[in-house]
């Protein structure tokens, strides 16, 4: 049939385009414009993470490239509630900060992201999964002796969440490269400011 032993079609996404590489190989392109390259013994993702052109026809040049034309496109959505942040409230244990926030019924984001800042220097980036409402930052006073946060006179802080969604994005395996800005689909973000 063409496709790897065991492999079924069907459980691909919706394909538009397949663009031969040789015999033993193709390009596989599925309705959301992310590229599989289908080899003889499987198919795995062959990028990209930015899906802001539908490929619409593809050829192999002379020396084994792939090239793909498409059209430019937009996807919108999903649209995700915005965070409304409860915590810090410059109160509790200044070592032991917590960040917590609610939000509305909606669809689900892949991953939560806890931005906090002191005077626009990025002091903590904690990422964690769509349904997590709180984080706990670690008491590294009481640990080892390490400030969590400084604590200079008249320094204050900024808390931000953002709620990101990220086609085929796992929070159990992902490198910053996948949570850049410009590979979000959607997001909804909110700040907080708070003195520690």
């Amino acid at each position: 049939s063409g496709w790897p032993p065991g492999l079924v079609p069907a459980a691909l996404p919706d394909l538009m385009l397949i663009v031969p590489i040789s015999d033993q190989e193709a390009v596989l392109v599925d309705a959301e414009g992310a590229l599989h390259r289908r080899g003889p013994t499987s198919v795995v993702s062959d990028g990209p993470e930015r899906r802001d052109i539908k490929p619409r026809a593809g050829s192999r040049l002379g020396d084994g490239r792939v090239v793909l034309i498409g059209d430019p496109g937009l996807w919108l959505g999903p649209f995700l509630t915005v965070p409304q942040i409860a915590l810090p409230l410059g109160s509790g244990n200044p070592m032991n900060l917590e960040i917590a926030w609610s939000v509305a019924p909606g669809p689900m984001p892949s991953m939560s992201r806890v931005h906090i800042e002191g005077q626009g220097f990025p002091f903590w980036w904690l990422y964690v999964a769509g349904d997590v409402t709180s984080v706990t930052l670690p008491d590294y006073q009481g640990l080892q002796g390490f400030e969590v946060l400084p604590t200079y006179p008249g320094l204050s802080f900024v808390a931000r969440v953002d709620r990101i969604y990220v086609p085929d994005l796992s929070i159990d395996a992902f490198s910053t490269f996948k949570v850049e800005f410009g590979r979000w689909r959607s997001w909804s973000s909110a700040a907080k400011s708070f003195n520690k």
